[in-house]
């Protein structure tokens, strides 16, 4: 059953991915709806699930390693130095058409294999939980994770849908959230 579950999130993954690269002039919209899916799967599915568990608030300092984890990672390596808006602050340099043309396509390129990459991760993920037992690490890397969703919602995917000042972005992170809610309350009943 994990690996079919695993299998879906691979099917989602690439639904996602290939959204984004279809509809890159509303990416804004689909990273607020992203983040708002990420801080609620941490908020109403992975948080709960650690509270239930025996000594569940004793978890809690591992959600703030994870959030603070991920704060060193983007802080201290380059992570996402490339969205410090030289744009901004310069001109654009005059394009070089056929060397344009490369580097797009080879960035494109790229994006297949991220997706790709990101796709196959959950199957692999799965695979490997079915051979190593993790149920004495399962609340720790639960409240890790909750943490590290909830940096990567706030702090990533939030700001770069900011980015384009529309107040479509509110309601499509209200969306995510809506939708992630939704779908933990109807699981919870099966």
């Amino acid at each position: 059953m994990p690996i079919v579950l695993a299998s879906a999130t691979l099917i989602s993954t690439g639904l996602g991915g290939m959204a984004a690269l279809r509809f890159r002039d509303r990416l804004h919209l689909l990273l607020g709806f992203s983040a708002g899916a990420v801080m609620a799967v941490a908020l109403f599915d992975i948080l709960p699930e650690v509270f239930a568990l025996d000594g569940g608030s004793s978890y809690m300092p591992f959600a703030a390693a994870g959030f603070l984890a991920f704060f060193g990672l983007e802080r201290y390596t380059a992570l996402h130095r490339s969205r410090e808006h030289v744009h901004t602050a310069t001109a654009h340099e005059q394009e070089l058409g056929t060397l344009s043309a490369a580097g797009l396509t080879f960035h494109s390129f790229l994006d297949g294999v991220w997706l790709a990459a990101d796709m196959i991760a959950p199957v692999l993920g799965a695979a490997t939980a079915l051979v190593i037992n993790l149920d004495g690490l399962l609340p720790w890397l639960l409240a890790f994770f909750a943490g590290s969703f909830l940096y990567i919602g706030a702090s990533d995917l939030l700001p770069e849908a900011r980015e384009h000042d529309s107040p479509w972005v509110g309601v499509a992170t209200a969306m995510g959230m809506s939708a992630i809610y939704l779908a933990t309350e109807v699981l919870r009943r099966f």
